[in-house]
């Protein structure tokens, strides 16, 4: 994440958003890093709920317009459809 430090909340908002997607690493110590630069603590935390947010909803859209045939093509299916069972989600 280095870097993103530097750009105060805006930083704050991108790492936010990639935090909540598919990259794998947490906004916590970025979140810290900004806090310790002296920004309001509350205009941190707004701005991180909404790039979470964002990045959540992003990822929902992601998987809602994934089709099964591209689940069953590029993941290994003898993995997953067992979780599929065991959660139901045919159903859905």
């Amino acid at each position: 994440m280095g870097g993103l430090e530097g750009l105060g909340l805006v930083g704050l908002f991108i790492g936010s958003f990639l935090a909540s997607t598919i990259v794998p690493f947490s906004s916590d110590v970025l979140f810290i890093g900004i806090l310790a630069t002296g920004i309001s603590p509350v205009a941190c935390l707004i701005v991180a709920t909404i790039g979470n947010w964002f990045g959540g909803i992003t990822s929902y859209a992601v998987g809602h317009i994934g089709k099964w045939e591209w689940i069953e093509k590029w993941l290994d299916h003898k993995l997953f459809f067992p979780l599929i069972h065991l959660f139901n989600v045919n159903n859905i």
